[in-house]
């Protein structure tokens, strides 16, 4: 991937300057990438993918050995990360499929953990529609939360948010949620 990348540039400065960039920081975009995303050969897609997204805007970059490009690398195989995890989890979403299914067979005392009465006294159908009335990051957040039992840190992570704004999509998605299943119920 180096090699190939480095053909791409014109002049033997730049080839070191992005080459020293790679040796500096790519076990440190595998860390990052290898704890998000739980794979290695996941991780390593990612870590090529962000370097291909550097690659693009390497002319941004003044020093190769500093905190801002740290950061900047970082932040990169991060979004690649929530990038190939979105792909990956997008057929997951909420439907009134197999993840809902999930929640139907949980134990009672599961759902009641997660879900307040008024949303138990619908049919998993019902939820299912409604569920699809909610914006996308409402129902991916729901469905971390929900079906796959993270807390609100992981969310963030994932999501490549702050916790508080997990805290107030999950609110803003049961809030939601109620509003539309209220419709339904003709109140």
């Amino acid at each position: 991937m180096l090699t190939s990348l480095l053909l791409l540039i014109d002049t033997p400065e730049e080839r070191n300057r992005f080459e020293q960039l790679y040796h500096e920081y790519e076990r440190l975009m595998f860390y990052v990438a290898k704890k998000r995303l739980g794979d290695d050969h996941l991780a390593e897609d990612a870590v090529n993918e962000a370097f291909i997204r550097i690659f693009k805007n390497f002319d941004k970059i003044e020093e190769i050995v500093c905190p801002r490009t740290k950061k900047y690398v970082v932040v990169i195989v991060r979004n690649v990360c929530a990038d190939i995890y979105a792909r990956r989890h997008k057929d997951n979403e909420f439907s009134a499929g197999d993840d809902l299914e999930y929640l139907a067979e949980t134990s009672d005392s599961n759902i009641a953990s997660t879900q307040d009465a008024f949303f138990q006294k619908y049919d998993l159908g019902v939820l299912g529609a409604a569920l699809k009335e909610l914006p996308e990051i409402y129902q991916t957040t729901l469905y971390l939360y929900i079906v796959e039992e993270r807390n609100w840190a992981e969310i963030a992570d994932i999501m490549d948010c702050n916790i508080e704004t997990v805290k107030k999509r999950i609110y803003r998605a049961r809030r939601d949620l109620r509003a539309i299943l209220e419709v339904h119920d003709g109140k």
